[in-house]
This record gives C-alpha cells, structure tokens and sequence, in this order.
C-alpha cells in the first residue's frame, strides 16, 4: 500500500512539474501602461489561454511607463508592453532590449466634449492627459498643433488613467483629451466628437514587447515563449473569422456594450502589426522621437535596441 502511494505521489509531482502552466517555475509579471486597446494582444492571449499553452503563468500589471522602466531594470517586472517610455529608456543607454512591436501605428484618437466641435473651440479650455512630462504630453502637443492650435491656447492637467479621462470628459471636467479605443467610442456614443486619429497626424506606435537586456541570455525558454504567445495574439486578430470572438473579449475586458466593442475594434485593427517586425526607417523615426523626448543629443544605432532575432525564428517555423 505504501509503495503504491509513493509511486501515485510520484506521478502527480511529475505531471505537475510537466503541466504547461508550470513549465518556468515562477509568475511572468509583465506592464501596461493603461487599460486600452492599445494593449488588445495581451488580452486577447489571457482570455483565449494562449500564456498557458506555452507554460506561461503571467500576471498583467498596469503601471505608468515611467515606472515600468524603474522596474524593468531593478527586475521587480519582467517584461513591459509600453512603447514611449520603455524608448525613452533605452535611448537613454538603460540595458533595454525591445523583442517584437505589437502596434506600429498609434490606435489613439483625439476626443473632445460635447460643446466642443472643432478644434478653435478648445481655445481657453483644459485638455486632459496621463501624467504630466511623459509620451501623452508629446502626442497631444503635436495633435493639436497639427489642428491649428497654439501651446499657449490650451492648459493641460494630469488625471491618470483612461477610464478617468473618459468620465472627467463626459461630465465636462475637461474639454479633450487622447484615448485609444473603447474611449472614442463611449464618447461619441455619449454625444462627445471625435476630432482626429493621431496615426494620420504623427508616427507614434503605442504597444511593444520589452524586457532587460540580460533575460534572453538568462531564460532563452521562456522569452521564446513570450514572443510565440504575442505572435499567436497578432495572428488571431488578423482573421476575419475570429471578429465574433474579438468583439466578445472587448465587451468582457472593458464593460462595454457590443455596439460599442464592434465599433471600438473596426478603430483599433488596423493600428496592430502583422507579425511584430519593425523595418529599418521606422527603427530609426523611433529612436530619433525618443531621443528627443529625452533630451538624448547622440541615439544609439537602432539595432542596439530592437532584437528581432528570436521573433524571427518563432515566424520561421
């Protein structure tokens, strides 16, 4: 009997050790910078178990970017989706290795309040933002140059999150504000305008998948997981067939109606990368943005930042 026993034990300890979703033997805790779609490919691999088939066990955080590189290099995160401030970082010479991007166009949008149809009716208002001296600054800065305005013709005010900013607009808190997709369309649906796409303004990708130079070297597995993980989220959303399903996890994800998720996904598809992959020019666009969002006089060589290395053997198979 108690042969039988040890051996039962055995078993179940080798079938735990073996069960995907202990394959590395720890928590994967991985950044976002708000609760958007810019995010989509995250959540769309937590709600389909696409982590787990890969022996993932993760935690999603939301965290600011600033933070999220605080972390990143003391390794109290492991990876971190955010694009402006993890740049900005590695511009910077921080030990930053960015391993595929998961939108190369902005899927963000300028939103305004009811009473304010047109960008000249911003004039003297408050515009809202993340946090104050970060990517979000920069974009709405540009955005509404762009439409016409001068910096001195607008105040900014920090308020954190999306979701804030959404009922901060709604009830009249503030006038406008950039958010990515569910927001434009709660707003709109709220008789809210939705003023300009940032991405047929300014090139300025929102989502990417970074993690400390060393890691790769260290845990080879386990970042080859992560990147097949992303690469399977991208391919899943680029389907037609599978729109049913996107549109669900939307709708789960953000409390939204399924008007509002459809919607929300025909703004955001298009802003998402086929395959994680970054040509050369664009490397370079981007590292030159960040460079001089940080005040980095002399950017390092695209290369030194962006790995595709492991990204491209998980396509080549």
């Amino acid at each position: 009997m108690r042969r039988r026993i040890t051996i039962l034990s055995c078993l179940v300890l080798l079938l735990g050790f073996c069960s995907p979703s202990v394959l590395f033997g720890r928590v994967i805790r991985i950044s976002y910078t708000s609760r958007g779609l810019a995010y989509f490919p995250a959540f769309i691999a937590v709600e389909q178990g696409f982590f787990k088939d890969e022996g993932l066990d993760v935690e999603l955080i939301q965290m600011r970017s600033n933070l999220s590189v605080i972390a990143l290099l003391n390794r109290n995160i492991d990876y971190t989706l955010s694009f402006g401030g993890t740049l900005e970082g590695a511009v910077a010479g921080y030990p930053i290795k960015v391993l595929m991007v998961l939108s190369d166009r902005s899927p963000q949008y300028f939103v305004s309040g009811k009473p304010y149809s047109s960008a000249a009716s911003l004039k003297d208002t408050l515009i809202g933002l993340n946090r104050m001296g970060g990517t979000n600054e920069y974009v709405i800065n540009k955005v509404l140059e762009h439409l016409g305005l001068k910096r001195s013709d607008y105040k900014l005010v920090g308020l954190g999150d999306e979701a804030v900013r959404v009922v901060a607009l709604i009830n009249g808190r503030i006038a406008g504000t950039i958010l990515s997709p569910p927001g434009p369309a709660i707003v709109r649906r709220s008789g809210g305008n939705i003023l300009a796409r940032v991405s047929d303004i300014m090139f300025s990708p929102q989502s990417l998948v970074a993690t400390h130079k060393s890691l790769p070297a260290e845990n080879p597995g386990e970042v080859r997981a992560i990147v097949k993980t992303f690469v399977r989220s991208l391919d899943f959303m680029s389907r037609p067939t599978n729109k049913p399903d996107l549109v669900k996890v939307i709708s789960k994800t953000f409390n939204v109606t399924s008007q509002d998720a459809t919607e929300s996904l025909e703004m955001v598809l298009s802003s998402f990368s086929k395959n994680g992959l970054l040509d050369l020019a664009d490397m370079r666009l981007a590292v030159k943005d960040a460079a001089m969002r940080s005040g980095t006089k002399e950017p390092p060589d695209p290369n030194e930042i962006f790995d595709f290395n492991i990204l491209r053997q998980v396509l080549s198979k």
